[in-house]
């Protein structure tokens, strides 16, 4: 039976949070964290519930060797060899891709709409939304990201807290968009806030973040291990904060995307134990964990550009098995101040 003292208090719904599991594996060697999750809005969180900036300059200085930011290092390049790089980012990753699809939607003026990124990290959404014609500015708390992001794509950031920019611009924006950042905050009703201050009256927050609803309520944390991620949201949770806002919300449904895009089913998937473990070492350098053999099965696949064959595969099995499903791991959001 839990007690009072296996509970927290919830800051999404406002009610307890009860412990899940005791000494779970952190990011980086050899730290541990508590999970716990509320019963009331499905959410599951970390304590201690807070910021390690340090690994995020251990990830950033070994980008192309950590699992899950690789990507963006990839990313953040070939955005400068497209002619459309929205439409490649868009076919490359689900959050992208329903971005996309809602200022395509939509029907902006792009001239006209004026979008604000927050968290934009290595730069490369907020330029390739300036390249479709959009009035963007990404906004990154780190000044070494926005003076790297101006070097490559041009003086489209800033640098600064989002809690405080509403204090010092009368600026307003039509879209605010935080792809996978929400989970990385401690006060997440307070970032919520900030956003709703700079927003117009008719404008919209997008926001993705991994989707605990994809995974059965007994799933313990299949996501990036604290303190990188500290929250795992459901639909149900981003349906409280929509609520404590005064906002409506509509979830983007993949369909379409999942016609071309194989995943692999996991609703069904109970994890009481942990199944993810440390990327980074005591001193901050990569784990690597796959044995010799699987990385070269691996490069052999690559070189040989039978990956794209596999997923194609793995696609058609998966529609076969499943049918063309509506949700991802990943959820998209699109919060509205009027309802």
């Amino acid at each position: 039976m839990m007690t009072e003292s296996h509970s927290k208090f919830c800051s999404i719904c406002g009610n307890s949070a009860f412990l899940m599991y005791s000494g779970h594996p952190g990011y980086k060697e050899p730290d541990v964290y508590d999970i716990y999750h509320c019963s009331i809005c499905d959410t599951s969180f970390a304590d201690p519930l807070a910021v390690d900036s340090r690994i995020y300059e251990d990830i950033y200085n070994n980008i192309e060797q950590v699992p899950g930011y690789a990507r963006y290092a990839k990313y953040a390049s070939n955005v400068l060899l497209h002619k459309e790089p929205l439409d490649y980012l868009a076919e490359s990753e689900d959050m992208y891709w329903a971005v996309a699809k809602y200022l395509k939607e939509r029907h902006l003026k792009t001239e006209r709409c004026k979008i604000l990124e927050i968290g934009s990290g290595l730069g490369y959404l907020t330029y390739s939304l300036a390249k479709k014609g959009f009035d963007v500015t990404g906004l990154d708390i780190s000044q070494t990201a926005v003076n790297k992001a101006k070097e490559r794509y041009g003086d489209y950031f800033l640098c600064g807290d989002l809690r405080d920019l509403h204090k010092e611009t009368e600026m307003k924006y039509d879209v605010i968009i935080m792809t996978e950042l929400i989970e990385h905050v401690t006060d997440v009703i307070e970032l919520f806030e900030a956003a709703d201050a700079l927003l117009l009256k008719s404008g919209k927050i997008i926001i993705t973040t991994p989707n605990k609803s994809a995974y059965s309520i007994k799933a313990l944390w299949d996501n990036d291990l604290p303190p990188v991620h500290l929250w795992w949201f459901s639909e149900t949770s981003i349906r409280f904060i929509a609520s404590h806002l005064g906002y409506s919300v509509k979830f983007t449904d993949f369909t379409e995307f999942n016609k071309k895009n194989y995943q692999k089913a996991v609703s069904g998937k109970r994890t009481a134990k942990p199944t993810r473990y440390p990327l980074l070492d005591i001193n901050g350098k990569p784990v690597v964990r796959d044995g010799g053999m699987l990385y070269a099965i691996k490069q052999i696949l690559h070189n040989l550009k039978l990956v794209s064959i596999i997923r194609r595969i793995q696609l058609i099995l998966g529609i076969f098995a499943v049918g063309i499903q509506e949700q991802r791991v990943t959820i998209c959001a699109i919060l509205s101040k009027e309802k």
